[in-house]
């Protein structure tokens, strides 16, 4: 499986541009990968971010996801608080591109939470859900981000999937590393 660093920049999220996406972290990705899809929110696993207790997903039971393949890239922008901690993140983040095309159903589009006013988190213009579990054969990128890197691999036929989570597990090392090693050598100068 062949990795690439694609972004090393403060605009490296423009990788993620035109697709949808679900993000997570190492521990959660792996349980992903041993199940074959992507589960629910649910209130009986670990939140990988405080948000999740009072998210939306999670009181309806769905699968959060990013969607970005229509926003507009200003909106993005201006609204980047609201996204950028769940790509970016320490030690790092794992990020999986959905092929909306495979999933058993249409994803639920964050107007949906706007016109039911409720009180749960949610992102508006970007998050969208998926009511189903989503299988690993609708995944076809995977990405490890941190602190302006992007490293990615494109899913083709058949995929290993403890090989890819042993890969995300020693990249994730390598940027640690990386970061610590530079911000050691910035303290010495």
């Amino acid at each position: 499986m062949a990795w690439t660093l694609v972004e090393r920049d403060s605009d490296a999220w423009l990788h993620f541009l035109g697709k949808v996406w679900h993000m997570t972290w190492p521990d959660p990705a792996q349980a992903i990968f041993a199940a074959g899809y992507i589960e629910p929110s649910s209130p009986s696993r670990t939140f990988s971010m405080p948000q999740t207790q009072n998210s939306y997903a999670l009181m309806r039971g769905y699968v959060a996801v990013f969607d970005f393949r229509s926003a507009d890239l200003r909106l993005i922008k201006d609204e980047a608080m609201k996204w950028a901690q769940y790509f970016w993140g320490s030690p790092y983040r794992v990020g999986l591109s959905i092929e909306v095309e495979k999933l058993p159903k249409d994803l639920i589009p964050w107007q949906v939470a706007q016109r039911n006013a409720t009180s749960t988190m949610w992102i508006p213009y970007f998050e969208a859900w998926s009511p189903d579990p989503i299988p690993l054969s609708a995944i076809d990128r995977v990405t490890v981000t941190a602190e302006g890197m992007v490293f990615t691999t494109e899913l083709q036929g058949s995929t290993d999937w403890a090989q890819l989570s042993d890969d995300i597990k020693r990249i994730g090392e390598l940027i640690v590393s990386t970061f610590e090693e530079a911000r050691e050598r910035d303290r010495m100068t």
